[in-house]
């Protein structure tokens, strides 16, 4: 599947595992390591943290492909790393793709034509149910989700 010119494999697997604490001050969901594996055998890692010091970057993001790998930095910062170079983007603006992601519906309302395939909305519901169960049983979870599952 391309995507903004971006691969995105198809999810087959899940694994979720959270910090658990017994007084339950703070809600389980709130403090999640997330493992995606793909069909391609590419993986995910997906930290989803309540926990540190407000000073640290809110989303953190890192992608390696090939001979490359990108950072980001809550939205405001891009470095990228490639043939042995860093360069590195800054915006005084934190762009979370809200303006893109509106002005991407209203085309869609008027074109009658979805701006994101059912198959992804469907890939995402499976995983986030997924993750859930994960949670919930402590293993992983094979995808697409059954009633067996």
């Amino acid at each position: 599947m391309q995507r903004h010119g971006v691969a995105v494999e198809k999810p087959v697997r899940v694994q979720a595992t959270c910090l658990r604490k017994d007084d339950k001050s703070v809600p389980d969901e709130d403090n999640v390591s997330i493992l995606l594996t793909y069909e391609n055998g590419s993986t995910a890692t997906i930290g989803y943290y309540a926990y540190g010091d407000r000073q640290l970057p809110k989303e953190f993001i890192e992608v390696f492909c090939g001979s490359m790998a990108l950072q980001m930095n809550d939205f405001r910062e891009l470095v990228i790393f490639k043939n042995g170079k860093k360069e590195r983007q800054k915006s005084a603006n934190q762009d979370k793709g809200f303006k893109n992601e509106f002005a991407a519906f209203k085309d869609s309302l008027v074109s009658g034509k979805p701006e994101i395939p059912f198959e992804s909305l469907y890939n995402s519901s499976q995983v986030t149910f997924a993750i859930r169960e994960s949670l919930r049983t402590g293993k992983s979870i094979n995808l697409p989700l059954t009633p067996k599952n």
